[in-house]
């Protein structure tokens, strides 16, 4: 089994350390905005989650063909919420079979 080593010495403790420094800075850098949406009303909140769904949407139709064709009578800039039972359903096979990557060779395996 091997370990994936980081940038910074090359043990695992370090780069887990790092990793979990890097982490807590950037929750800590959010928390202010964590903390004020706890006084959002029930209105601020749906409108931030349809932004958010906006905004996944519209990324997932542009970056991946895959999403583009499956979302493709979608209209990210104007869906809302309730629409989301209207999204096509996805399965595991339609997914792996959509976004397929090239073989991958493996260091050490045999080819």
């Amino acid at each position: 089994m091997s370990t994936v080593r980081g940038p910074d010495t090359g043990s695992p403790q370090a780069s887990f350390e790092s990793f979990r420094a890097r982490v807590h800075a950037d929750l800590f850098a959010r928390l202010p905005d964590h903390v004020r949406r706890l006084g959002w009303g029930a209105g601020q909140i749906a409108g931030y989650q349809r932004d958010r769904l906006r905004l996944l949407l519209a990324y997932a139709v542009k970056r991946s063909p895959f999403h583009a064709r499956r979302l493709a009578g979608v209209d990210p800039t104007t869906f809302e919420i309730a629409d989301l039972a209207s999204l096509p359903v996805m399965t595991k096979a339609q997914m792996m079979a959509g976004c397929a990557l090239p073989p991958v060779a493996v260091p050490g395996s045999a080819a």
